[in-house]
């Protein structure tokens, strides 16, 4: 729709301003093979073919829009300049071959936002002999060792030793091992003799989950989750296997504010896809502001064009029309991909 007076504003038609804003669209259209010229005067660039007159009219159109959001917000009416902004970027998109995902498209959370992991933490220094024996075993332990540190360890409990962190790396080495049932058992024996020792219980959390056995999982992985420091490598893991578990029994928004924490914590922790993916659930759950979070991450660092045009609805839809405004912007100036590229 071409801006008019009625809007309360007069669309100034300076001859000199629109015959700089459509250089600047068509090259933005049709970019020059060379970088565009500085303010030193230089020789003029080739310029590139005209487009049709119906793309003409198209680009005069967008133009127009472009012009008239200019104005209104340098006279401070962000809230009335985005829709024109929006305009401008709609009627652009069509002469590049480019139609815009429908937004509200059923995508959930990945089914597995990241493999299930088990950490091995360092232990506390040693202060006695049998726990300077275990930090030389832990040290030692690996896929290849973990059959002779395994042996060892065993030797160990044979002599009457009851250790939590004895039994906690006979749990680790069994699971190196592939011993999945053996490995539990150390763990739960690990439990008993300390409540709250943390990588037992994110270790024991991973077997269960592994094992089919979400419900269980939750449980144990919620005690870790409330005595990890957040940052640290045993919080990370067991808010990872705990956002894995409530997707395994289908507690889809769960799972998504868990993702959200993650994201909080460490941003790169996830995968672009699952970001993208947890964006589309928060925006489900109505969860607007966890969504535009992920948005900007995610459009901070692509040059997908629809990343930004839903960041910009969403801020939009919000009330945010300063923000919205800035997005759409950025779009306009911003290089599309041909249609060809895209994903």
């Amino acid at each position: 729709m071409a801006p008019g007076p009625a809007s309360g504003y007069a669309y100034r038609a300076d001859s000199r301003r629109s015959g700089g804003l459509r250089a600047r669209l068509r090259r933005w259209l049709f970019p020059p093979a060379m970088p565009e010229p500085g303010p030193v005067a230089r020789a003029p660039w080739p310029v590139p073919p005209s487009p049709g007159a119906g793309q003409q009219d198209q680009l005069a159109q967008a133009e127009r829009c472009y012009a008239y959001a200019e104005e209104l917000n340098n006279q401070g009416a962000a809230d009335l300049a985005v829709a024109f902004y929006r305009q401008a970027y709609v009627q652009i998109r069509p002469l590049l071959g480019l139609s815009g995902a429908p937004m509200g498209q059923q995508l959930a959370l990945p089914a597995q936002v990241s493999a299930p992991r088990v950490p091995v933490a360092p232990q506390p220094v040693a202060t006695t002999p049998l726990q300077a024996r275990l930090e030389q075993l832990r040290r030692a332990l690996n896929a290849d060792t973990a059959a002779q540190v395994q042996q060892e360890l065993m030797a160990l409990q044979a002599q009457g030793q009851r250790d939590a962190d004895l039994f906690n790396l006979l749990g680790l080495a069994a699971l190196l091992r592939d011993q999945l049932a053996d490995a539990e058992q150390w763990f739960a024996q690990t439990l008993q003799l300390e409540p709250n020792h943390l990588r037992a219980l994110v270790n024991l959390g991973g077997i269960q989950l592994k094992l089919g056995r979400a419900d269980q999982a939750i449980e144990v992985l919620g005690r870790a989750v409330r005595l990890a420091p957040p940052q640290s490598t045993e919080g990370l893991t067991a808010l990872t296997n705990l956002t894995l578990a409530h997707e395994a029994v289908g507690r889809t928004l769960d799972a998504a504010q868990l993702a959200l924490r993650i994201f909080r914590i460490k941003p790169d922790h996830l995968r672009p896809a699952s970001l993208q993916a947890l964006a589309d659930t928060l925006e489900q759950m109505g969860e607007e502001g966890g969504a535009i979070e992920v948005l900007r991450h995610l459009s901070a660092s692509s040059t997908n064009p629809d990343l930004k045009r839903r960041l910009a609805q969403l801020l939009e839809r919000r009330g945010e029309f300063q923000q919205a405004a800035l997005v759409y912007r950025e779009l306009l100036g911003q290089p599309q991909p041909a249609a060809g590229d895209r994903p």
